[in-house]
Formats: structure tokens, sequence, C-alpha cells
């Protein structure tokens, strides 16, 4: 599967099956048995970026979610949002330090 959202999927899954149930109630018994990965595309907007909030508690749970597997590096995109205009680096820096 290619990376990104893939729209046409979730359609399909809303399509029923010769057996009269929708590809997604299909899908949802194979969750439930663990044979399906989860995958899709996720957007996290991180509003006031470049506060305290955001680099003493919003951002290292972020990562912590990273390190325990939650958050897929090809699946999820962060974007801040900040009022102070800084570039891409100097948000990490400030987050860093």
């Amino acid at each position: 599967m290619s990376k990104g959202c893939n729209v046409l999927n979730s359609i399909l899954r809303h399509v029923p099956s010769e057996s009269g149930n929708t590809k997604d109630e299909s899908l949802s018994e194979e969750k439930d048995m663990g044979l399906v990965r989860e995958v899709g595309c996720l957007s996290i907007i991180v509003l006031g970026a470049s506060g305290d909030l955001a680099k003493k508690k919003t951002f290292p749970a972020l990562f912590h979610l990273f390190l325990q597997g939650f958050l897929q590096e090809d699946d999820v995109h962060i974007f801040g949002y900040a009022r102070t205009k800084l570039s891409d680096d100097d948000l990490r820096a400030r987050i860093r330090g």
C-alpha cells in the first residue's frame, strides 16, 4: 500500500460482499481476531506549538507514543501552528532545549 491516505480503500469497505455483509463488517471481525494491521493516515495539529505547554507536555507525549509503537513514522503527520514566526529548525531546537 502506498504512503498516505487511501481514500479508495475507505470507500470500498462499505461495498456489500457476496454474503451480504459489508467489507467493513468483515474487516471488523478480522481485526477482532488480530489478523489485520491498522493502516491509514493520521494528521495531528498542535496549536500553540512554540508554547510552554507544547514543549513540556504535548511533544514529549507524542514522542512516547512513537517510542511505544502507537505512531508509525510513515502513517502520521504532525503539524505545528504558532503565532511566533519560527522555522522548522528553530522549533526543533526550542523543543529539544
